[in-house]
């Protein structure tokens, strides 16, 4: 499901000063009104190590960002770095995680060599990207979009086969455990008699729980005013209807992300 977020045109004006100015050596990307725009430009100076320092005043231990980093000479020049710390809000890091992809393809795949998941400020360091060349250059040599499309297979697989998994693929670092009656809930979409079943996330414990539907919907235009137009929702709903003179019962899945309020 695509969230509808796209680049500004401020953004683009922007990273087309970074493509053809080699004065800045990075810039910061951030999400506001469901778009992507910029927020700051470092400039560069005389080394890698000290761009990175000049970058660390930009880096908050509770803030998600993404940096535009310059790091290569030969084209492409860029790293897409995605930096979504755990002390970040809950839906902040859902959002970022989510987009990364949406990034780099709005402003051209062709312009960065490598995209990149932080989530701490110190990895912003010279021995912090050492550490992460390590570790890309032990790993099969996957695109980035094979890397995300391989973890949405592995989800899907799992939600599919009823293995009862407790946690949600957004990013390495961001697993969500699933409450014991959401779990019962969800098995019971399978064969049994429930008809909808709806999650949400608890921000305190970072939980994936259970709404508790009073009455149940039981028609689509009653889901619609069930769901909250306010809190992200995970809903399941098993649609019964006739189509060409049989009746069908698929399983539906509906993600929900009200856009924020300013």
């Amino acid at each position: 499901m695509q969230s509808g977020i796209a680049a500004s045109k401020e953004l683009h004006e922007q990273f087309s000063s970074l493509l053809s100015s080699s004065s800045t050596f990075a810039l910061l990307v951030g999400i506001e009104k469901e778009s992507l725009v910029p927020i700051a430009n470092v400039p560069s100076s005389s080394s890698f190590s000290s761009n990175l320092e000049s970058l660390q005043a930009h880096i908050k231990p509770n803030a998600a960002l993404y940096a535009i980093v310059r790091r290569y000479d030969a084209s492409p020049k860029f790293a897409a770095v995605s930096y979504v710390p755990d002390a970040a809000p809950v839906r902040q890091k859902m959002l970022f995680a989510s987009t990364r992809l949406t990034l780099t393809r709005e402003l051209g795949l062709e312009h960065f060599r490598e995209s990149i998941f932080f989530t701490l400020p110190n990895e912003f360091t010279e021995a912090g990207f050492q550490k992460h060349d390590a570790h890309t250059q032990q790993e099969a040599p996957l695109t980035e979009e094979e890397r995300t499309l391989g973890e949405v297979k592995r989800a899907e697989q799992e939600a599919g086969s009823g293995t009862g998994t407790r946690e949600i693929h957004l990013s390495k670092s961001l697993a969500m455990p699933l409450s014991s009656d959401a779990i019962a809930a969800l098995k019971d979409m399978d064969g049994g008699s429930r008809v909808v079943t709806m999650l949400k996330i608890n921000p305190a414990t970072e939980a994936v729980e259970l709404v508790a539907e009073s009455p149940s919907p039981s028609t689509i235009a009653e889901l619609s005013q069930a769901i909250s137009g306010t809190e992200p929702r995970f809903t399941f709903y098993r649609y019964t209807h006739t189509h060409n003179g049989e009746e069908q019962a698929p399983l539906l899945f509906f993600y929900t992300c009200p856009a924020a309020r300013y």
